[in-house]
């Protein structure tokens, strides 16, 4: 016998076998690929500068807190005076010595705490306060992030993240 569209379309359902040809499932895997790779380069993109974007902000607030300092004390962070040149630096903004948290008393006029608490950078590295950065030469005091690689303690490369104070 036969069959035709008709007598097909009598078979109760449960009888029928329903799936999925292997041409349909490499497709599907084929789409999935192709959307994931499209994909991962834009969000490890957009994570990065999200971790960028973060380390601005921390900057900015720990460059207000560095000048707060300076303006009550006349000293930067580690206790140099403001209107002297140079200087070492200060590779641990939360330590008694820089002054922003608390103060080892070095600091005149000391009314801090002038940050609550010092955050690591994204990367998990120290913020630090340079009062002789060099760029390009020319030094500038600088609050600034050692970057993604975490590389630059008085070795300054170029994915350093900082902001001039002065």
């Amino acid at each position: 016998m036969r069959r035709t569209w008709s007598t097909l379309s009598r078979v109760p359902r449960e009888s029928r076998v329903s799936a999925y040809s292997v041409m349909e499932l490499l497709l599907c895997v084929a789409i999935i690929g192709l959307l994931s790779a499209v994909a991962v380069p834009h969000f490890a993109r957009s994570f990065r500068e999200s971790k960028i974007r973060q380390t601005e902000i921390d900057l900015q607030i720990l460059v207000t807190a560095v000048r707060g300092q300076a303006w009550d004390t006349g000293q930067w962070p580690g206790g140099q005076q403001q209107d002297v040149a140079g200087g070492d630096p200060v590779w641990d903004l939360a330590a008694d010595y820089a002054g922003l948290i608390h103060t080892d008393g070095r600091f005149v006029e000391w009314h801090g705490p002038y940050i609550d608490s010092i955050p690591v950078d994204p990367w998990g590295s120290l913020y630090f306060f340079d009062p002789d950065y060099r760029i390009a030469g020319v030094p500038y005091i600088v609050v600034g992030s050692l970057g993604p690689n975490g590389v630059g303690q008085l070795d300054h490369d170029s994915d350093n993240l900082y902001v001039i104070v002065n």
